[in-house]
């Protein structure tokens, strides 16, 4: 080891017996209910792991990484699950028909009510995860985030010098003047004259 590498004042005793080591990873394939490796055969996994790999090393785990790249396309072209909101609608109209003809042909009513309800009572989950992701998925409005105010229009009494006056009202703390042909929206976040 380099020695600036280590801490000073840091005392460094060396590393655990490499015989030690092997009866720790034997006791443990004992553990794990493969009791005939021996220490000879972990000694010679270790050096295996240390020798450069041949050419026929690498061709077969070239070969491997293929066999295991086909494994992973397959895996691709699953189709994937999950109820997203077009798999969910699909759902409701396929079954919507089916308790139509289902009421249409059942010649009686009471047992096609009775059938109908009931599978609308074990529907009422996916309806309510249908119901979670279309909220998730609209757009919130702006009218959600900012309320529209009504605003009269403007004097033309009132000159330029009555703008100059202190605002007192949140519509005015705006930063862009107020348009008369436009629906004005109030600026939640704006001080009024209390919060000075």
């Amino acid at each position: 080891m380099w020695p600036e590498c280590v801490k000073t004042g840091f005392d460094f005793t060396g590393f655990d017996d490499m015989g030690t080591i092997r009866k720790d990873i034997v006791r443990l394939f004992h553990l794990a209910g493969f009791k005939e490796v021996d220490e000879d055969d972990v000694q010679e996994l270790l050096q295996s792991h240390s020798e450069p790999l041949s050419n026929e090393d690498l061709m077969q785990l070239d070969q491997h990484r293929a066999l295991q790249g086909d494994n992973d396309d397959d895996d691709d072209n699953a189709p994937q699950r999950g109820l997203d909101i077009k798999t969910l609608r699909e759902i409701y109209t396929t079954i919507d028909e089916t308790l139509d003809k289902v009421k249409e042909r059942d010649p009686n009513p009471a047992r096609s009510a009775a059938f109908a309800h009931s599978v609308e009572e074990a529907l009422k989950v996916y309806k309510a995860i249908l119901h979670d992701k279309t909220q998730l998925a609209k757009q919130s409005k702006i009218s959600s985030i900012f309320k529209p105010v009504s605003q009269a229009s403007p004097s033309t009494s009132a000159g330029p010098a009555s703008r100059a006056a202190p605002s007192t009202s949140a519509d005015e703390d705006c930063d862009s003047p107020p348009s008369p042909h436009s629906v004005h929206l109030s600026c939640s976040d704006s001080p009024t004259s209390d919060d000075e």
